[in-house]
């Protein structure tokens, strides 16, 4: 278990390693890869335009997660930091070097038991719960995409994300 939080730390950039040494009262966690359900309702298309789905067929209902990412979450006193990077491909593992990005997210709920916050911006809103006693993330988000679809038709998507995760001390 050692072995991939020293991977998963030595894979994150200089940013990354900047806020964790940088936040010292700040609680810190690794996460495992994020695993859940995703729900399409829409016209969705592949990447390579074949149409998957259309409205008339309904809510679409699919596994749905992160295999090469892993989160690390960063609490401190009115703010909750998860880095979130981009998924890669199987295939694509070690021939690309995945974006990390840091979403802050104002804490509007806290006590002993787990502390969480809410985002919305543009289409998207997220809500991120970190629990305490189970050492669990859990992300919620809804959002309209814009990919190669018109504002008017494009799909709404809705997913939950749960990640396992261990204190870095």
């Amino acid at each position: 278990m050692e072995n991939w939080r020293t991977q998963a730390l030595g894979a994150l950039s200089g940013a990354v390693l900047l806020v964790v040494s940088t936040a010292t009262a700040a609680q810190q966690f690794l996460c495992d890869p994020p695993k859940g359900k995703r729900v399409d309702f829409g016209d969705i298309f592949d990447l390579g335009g074949k149409k998957l789905n259309s409205a008339e067929e309904g809510a679409r209902w699919d596994d749905d997660g992160f295999s090469n990412m892993r989160p690390l979450v960063v609490i401190d006193e009115n703010l909750m930091r998860v880095a979130w990077g981009n998924a890669v491909p199987n295939d694509l593992v070690g021939k690309v070097d995945p974006s990390i990005r840091f979403i802050n997210i104002p804490i509007t709920h806290r006590d002993d038991i787990s502390v969480s916050g809410t985002i919305a911006g543009g289409r998207t809103v997220d809500i991120f719960r970190y629990y305490f006693n189970y050492n669990t993330l859990f992300r919620l988000m809804s959002s309209v995409a814009l990919v190669l679809q018109p504002p008017e038709s494009a799909p709404a998507m809705a997913a939950i994300y749960v990640s396992q995760c261990q204190p870095i001390r």
